[in-house]
């Protein structure tokens, strides 16, 4: 439903205390712009790009591993574990394994 305004969310939230007897009150916040995407949020959507690869998905749109392994090796962040590096290297994998035959 459009309202004219400007925000991207607005979120409300009305309570009572269940001791209590005042009247509930409510709360509200606005986001009035999208945030910046943190390295975090850059990297996640990388893996959801990759999850929508691997399951050949109906949502997947113009997904593409090129991109998603770009976008992760941008954002490794900290990789204390090693567990960033496993991801590429199963980026990698699957895009070996994806790719048309007659393309090698």
């Amino acid at each position: 439903k459009t309202t004219g305004n400007s925000e991207i969310l607005t979120f409300k939230l009305r309570y009572q205390k269940p001791e209590g007897t005042d009247p509930s009150r409510l709360l509200t916040f606005e986001l009035k712009e999208m945030p910046a995407a943190t390295e975090n949020i850059r990297w996640a959507s990388a893996v959801t790009e990759f999850t929508l690869l691997l399951k050949d998905s109906a949502f997947k749109e113009n997904a593409d591993y090129a991109a998603l392994r770009k976008r992760a090796q941008a954002n490794l962040g900290e990789d204390d574990e090693g567990k960033r590096a496993e991801f590429l290297t199963m980026v990698r994998a699957a895009e070996d394994l994806s790719a048309d035959p007659e393309k090698k």
